[in-house]
Order: C-alpha cells, then sequence, then structure tokens
C-alpha cells in the first residue's frame, strides 16, 4: 500500500481521490475469505496514531492485525495462517455450510405474516451470523424465485415473510411499532 511515501500535495489528494486511506497496513493478505493485515516496521520504528486507529478497528472486527518487525516474523505468522487454517477452516467451511442449510430451510418454512425475534431462534453467539446468512438469502434471491419475501424489522431484531397473492400485512396478532420492532402478542 502506497501510504507512507512524502508526496506533493497534488499527488496526495489524487490518491486520497482513488481511496488511499491512511493508516491502512502495508499488506493485506486473504487467506479462505479472511483478511490479515501486517504493518511492517524497522526494529525501534513506531506506529503512527493513525495505524493505531486502523489496528483497533480490524482488531474489534475480528480482522488479525500483525505488526513484523523483521523478516523472519513474518516467515513465522505467514506459515501459522496457513498451517493452522487448513484443519480450522475446512472444520468452519462443513459447519458454516451446516448452519446455512438450517437457516434457509427455517426460512423456506416461515409462517405468512408471523414476526419472529432472532433473539428467541439463536444463540446469543450466532445472532450476527444468522443475520448474515438471512442477508445472503435475500440477495441470491431465494425468495423470489419461490413466490415470498423475507424482511427485517428496522432493528434487525426480528424478520417476517410475505407470500405472494396474500395480503401484505402481519397476522393481526402482531403488530409493529412506530418504530418498526415488533410488538409482542396482544
Amino acid at each position: 500500500m502506497p501510504n507512507e511515501a512524502i508526496r506533493s500535495v497534488v499527488n496526495a489528494n489524487r490518491m486520497k481521490s482513488q481511496g488511499l486511506v491512511s493508516g491502512i497496513p502495508d499488506l493485506i493478505l486473504i487467506h479462505q475469505s479472511k483478511a490479515y493485515g501486517f504493518e511492517i516496521k524497522r526494529p525501534g520504528q513506531k506506529q503512527t496514531p493513525n495505524q493505531k486507529k486502523v489496528q483497533q478497528a480490524w482488531e474489534l472486527n475480528g480482522t488479525p492485525y500483525i505488526l513484523i518487525t523483521d523478516p523472519e516474523q513474518f516467515k513465522d505468522a505467514i506459515h501459522d495462517i496457513y498451517a493452522s487454517n487448513l484443519y480450522l477452516a475446512e472444520m468452519e467451511t462443513r459447519s458454516r455450510l451446516n448452519y446455512r442449510n438450517k437457516v434457509y430451510n427455517y426460512l423456506f418454512d416461515l409462517d405468512h405474516g408471523c414476526p419472529v425475534e432472532i433473539s428467541k431462534i439463536t444463540k446469543p453467539k450466532t445472532k450476527d451470523l444468522f443475520v448474515v446468512m438471512v442477508k445472503d438469502f435475500i440477495t441470491f434471491g431465494y425468495p423470489k424465485f419461490n413466490g415470498f419475501e423475507i424482511l427485517f424489522t428496522q432493528d434487525y431484531e426480528a424478520i417476517y415473510k410475505f407470500e405472494d397473492g396474500k395480503p401484505r400485512e402481519l397476522r393481526q396478532e402482531y403488530k409493529l411499532k412506530a418504530d418498526g420492532t415488533v410488538r409482542e402478542k396482544s
């Protein structure tokens, strides 16, 4: 990433307009759909404040950010990524596929006009993955090809299904509050 050089104001502005962001790691490795950021420093060289902010943001999102100060450390990090991910990735892929199939089957079987609170059908650690899977389901067009639509409430805390040819309203015992969240059964 060409983000540490000294350059003219014109060149810097042109690069910013093309998407250059200060603090992004020097190298980014994508391996098995996962990103790894590598910030390369000479021994004794410190990260800039922007690099520290980016590191914190990456780590908060679960993206590995590795500070490298010598070539051996880089070689070891690459080896660890490839070696440890081989088995884990295979297991994660199988597990993720199984979970995706469960989510998709659930969405096909969901009752028309009946909102379901996501927290009541998922474990806390799988809630975000469930939301991602539902978004994928919608993005891939499965509902439209099968004559229905899956929608989220505005707060992404519940989902509901409308089938083609049926009234586009929630069942009478369910209502949405003004803020788009689901009101409990009356």
